[in-house]
């Protein structure tokens, strides 16, 4: 294993000189995104006087508020499996899951911003240059303005697990069950939000 390990140094070091940062068309150093991962907020706890309630080990209380991730085509083909911890952590913490899909623009059954595609929840439809368009979902029961945005974070992990665990798939069977899209629509892009209401 050490030989191997030190066989990979060896090739790097001999590759270093003959690799060079990607260039835009100006010729200036281009920002490259890196690996998406689940981003997560925690706050700390505190009490009726505004404090921080302390531990047991002397150190402030922590506890979840909200998480995120995204997938793209590439993800979702292989499961999205980045994305099955914020359902979970949702679930676990009492919390509340909104989601923003990317398909193609006519795959949508709803005229973009209608109140039928999704009701109460943020209508400005995000149009793509490569013909795909990002819209917004959520349970919202209450109807506009009601403040009941969201599912149940124990219900969409119910719905995950039915769909074997793939948070991709769920969404897709919920946006085909409520008639927002066609059947069979790809999904290529798909980010996950959950809160504490």
């Amino acid at each position: 294993m050490l030989r191997v390990f030190q066989h990979i140094a060896s090739l790097k070091a001999l590759a270093a000189g003959h690799v060079q940062p990607r260039l835009t068309r100006e010729g200036y150093k281009a920002r490259v995104r890196g690996k998406a991962r689940v981003r997560g907020g925690e706050r700390t706890v505190k009490d009726s006087k505004g404090k921080a309630v302390i531990g047991p080990d002397g150190k402030p209380v922590r506890a979840w508020s909200s998480s995120l991730a995204k997938a793209g085509k590439q993800h979702i083909a292989s499961g999205a499996g980045r994305l099955r911890p914020v359902v979970d952590e949702a679930a676990a913490n009492g919390g509340m899951i909104g989601f923003t899909v990317r398909a193609r623009k006519g795959a949508f059954k709803h005229d973009a911003g209608r109140r039928a595609d999704s009701p109460g929840v943020r209508r400005n439809v995000v149009q793509r240059r490569d013909g795909t368009e990002e819209r917004a979902y959520a349970d919202n029961r209450g109807g506009p303005g009601s403040g009941e945005e969201g599912f149940d974070g124990v219900a969409f992990r119910a719905m995950v697990d039915a769909a074997g665990g793939d948070v991709a798939a769920a969404v897709q069977k919920w946006l085909v069950d409520t008639d927002n899209i066609e059947p069979g629509t790809p999904i290529v892009g798909l980010e996950i939000r959950a809160w504490k209401p």
